[in-house]
C-alpha cells in the first residue's frame, strides 16, 4: 500500500508542476497580449493628436484606414485575450481541485507511514520482549 501512496503522491506532484507551468505560461501569453493592446492605443492617440495638426495622411484618408485597422485589431487582440483568460480560469480550477487531490494523498501517506512505524515499533518491542524471555530462561537453566 506504501509505495502505492507514493507513487500517487510522486504523480500528483508532476501534475501540480505541470499545472502551475502552463498557467505561468498562460500569464506570460496574457501580458503579451495586453501589451500589444496597450501599443495599439498609443497608436491610436497618436493618430489622433496628429489629425488635429492637418497631417498628410488625413489628406489621402489613411488615416481612417489606419484607425480601422488599429480598431480591428485591437478586437482581435482583445478576443484573444478573453479566451485565454478563460482558458487560464480552467487551469487554475483545475490545478486547485489537483491541488486538494494532492493534499489528501499526502495525508493519506503520512497515516499510512505512521501506521507501518507503529507496527514496526510494535514488532521490535515483541522481538526484545521475547529475547528477554529467552535470556530470562537461560538464565534460569
Amino acid at each position: 500500500m506504501m509505495g502505492t501512496l507514493s507513487e500517487l503522491e510522486a504523480i500528483q506532484q508532476i501534475k501540480n508542476l505541470k499545472s502551475q507551468r502552463e498557467i505561468q505560461d498562460i500569464s506570460l501569453q496574457e501580458s503579451n497580449l495586453r501589451q500589444q493592446i496597450a501599443t495599439l492605443s498609443g497608436h491610436r492617440s497618436e493618430c489622433h493628436a496628429l489629425k488635429s495638426d492637418g497631417h498628410v495622411m488625413r489628406s489621402i484618408g489613411g488615416d481612417i484606414l489606419w484607425l480601422a485597422w488599429i480598431d480591428r485589431r485591437q478586437a482581435e487582440l482583445t478576443l484573444e485575450l478573453a479566451k485565454l483568460l478563460a482558458r487560464k480560469e480552467t487551469v487554475k480550477m483545475k490545478s486547485r481541485k489537483d491541488a486538494g487531490r494532492h493534499s489528501n494523498i499526502q495525508e493519506m501517506a503520512e497515516t499510512e507511514r505512521d501506521r507501518v512505524n507503529k507496527l514496526r515499533s510494535a514488532s521490535a518491542l515483541e522481538q526484545t520482549v521475547a529475547l528477554s524471555q529467552i535470556t530470562s530462561t537461560d538464565r534460569q537453566r
